[in-house]
C-alpha cells in the first residue's frame, strides 16, 4: 500500500509513452542509464575510448534512472558547465565531442530516445586548432637525453619508457595488455606482444636488445615470476595498473614525473639549460612519435 501512489504513477507514464507512440508515432523513451549501457556495449569496430567510457560515466552518475527525454537542454548545459568549470577550453571541446556522439547516438531514428535536437552548447572550434608555435620538438631529443630520461626514472618505471622508447606504443597497451608470457627476452630473439591495441587486434613488436636488459633488471628485483599470466609492469607496491579518474594512468604518470624532474637537475647543474628545458617539455606520449 505504501508504494502505490508510485505505482499508479507509471502506469501512467506507461500507457502515456503506449498512446504517444501508436496515436502521435512518438518512440518511447528509456532511463538515461540504460542508454549508457546500450551506448558503451553496442557492437563496434573499434574498442571504446577511455576518455569517452568515463564522460559516460559521468552522463550516468549525474541522471541515472531518469528517463533521458525528461533531461531539458538547461539540464545538459548546466552538466557541462559544472564538468568543465576549471578546464581548458580544449579540454571542454574534447568533453562535448564525447558527450554530443552520445546524443547524437540516441537521436537516431532508430532509437528516438531524446525526441529534440541537441542542445545549443557553447562552442570554441579554435581550442581545438594547435598553433604552429606549440608543436613539440620530438626531433630534437638525442638518443643520450633519452637515456639520461629512462636512467633517472625510478626503479619500476624504467624498463616501462624503455618498451615505451623501443615500440613506440600506447602507455595503455604496455601497462595493461602485456602479460609478463607476452615478453621474450631471450637475446636474439628480444620480442613483446600486446594483447589488446587501439584497433582491438593484439601486435607482437621486435624489442631493441637495451630495453630488454632493463625489463631484465626489472624483473630480477620485481620477482614473482611465477605469475606468467599477470600483468607484465606493476607499481612499485606490486599492484597491477588500473584505469583511474577519466582513464589516466595515475601512478604510472607520478614516477614518470618524478624521473624527468631528477634529469632535469642533472642537465642544469651541467648548465645544460636548453636541453633542460626541452626534456622539461617531454610527456609520454612523445615517445610514440619518436621513431
Amino acid at each position: 500500500r505504501e508504494h502505490r501512489a508510485v505505482a499508479d504513477d507509471i502506469a501512467k507514464k506507461t500507457a502515456e509513452a503506449v498512446q504517444n507512440e501508436l496515436v502521435y508515432g512518438i518512440k518511447p523513451t528509456v532511463a538515461t542509464s540504460t542508454a549508457c549501457d546500450e551506448y558503451l556495449n553496442r557492437p563496434r569496430k573499434k574498442p571504446v575510448a577511455e576518455y569517452d567510457v568515463w564522460v559516460i560515466k559521468q552522463i550516468n552518475m549525474r541522471f541515472k534512472t531518469r528517463p533521458i527525454r525528461d533531461v531539458d537542454d538547461d539540464e545538459w548545459i548546466r552538466f557541462v558547465e559544472l564538468k568543465q568549470a576549471k578546464n581548458s577550453l580544449s579540454t571542454r571541446e574534447r568533453f562535448l565531442n564525447s558527450l554530443c556522439a552520445f546524443l547524437i547516438w540516441c537521436d537516431h531514428k532508430s532509437r528516438a530516445w531524446r525526441g529534440t535536437p541537441l542542445p545549443e552548447f557553447e562552442r570554441h572550434p579554435e581550442a581545438r586548432t594547435k598553433k604552429a608555435p606549440a608543436r613539440r620538438r620530438v626531433a630534437d631529443l638525442t638518443p643520450e637525453l633519452i637515456v639520461l630520461l629512462v636512467e633517472s626514472m625510478p626503479w619500476h618505471i624504467v624498463p616501462q619508457v624503455a618498451v615505451e622508447w623501443s615500440t613506440g606504443h600506447r602507455v595503455s597497451s604496455i601497462l595493461m595488455e602485456c602479460r609478463l608470457c607476452d615478453a621474450i627476452l631471450a637475446a636474439g630473439r628480444e620480442q613483446i606482444t600486446f594483447l589488446d591495441t587501439k584497433n582491438g587486434e593484439p601486435w607482437t613488436a621486435t624489442l631493441h636488445p637495451w630495453a630488454a636488459e632493463k625489463v631484465r633488471a626489472y624483473l630480477k628485483r620485481r620477482g614473482r615470476l611465477d605469475e606468467r599470466e599477470g600483468p607484465l609492469f606493476l607499481d612499485n607496491r606490486g599492484r597491477p595498473y588500473g584505469a583511474g579518474k577519466k582513464g589516466s594512468r595515475g601512478r604510472n604518470k607520478t614516477g614518470f614525473k618524478t624521473g624527468r624532474v631528477a634529469a632535469v637537475k642533472v642537465l642544469r647543474a651541467n648548465d645544460r639549460h636548453e636541453d633542460a628545458d626541452l626534456l622539461a617539455q617531454v610527456t609520454q606520449h612523445w615517445l610514440r612519435h619518436w621513431l
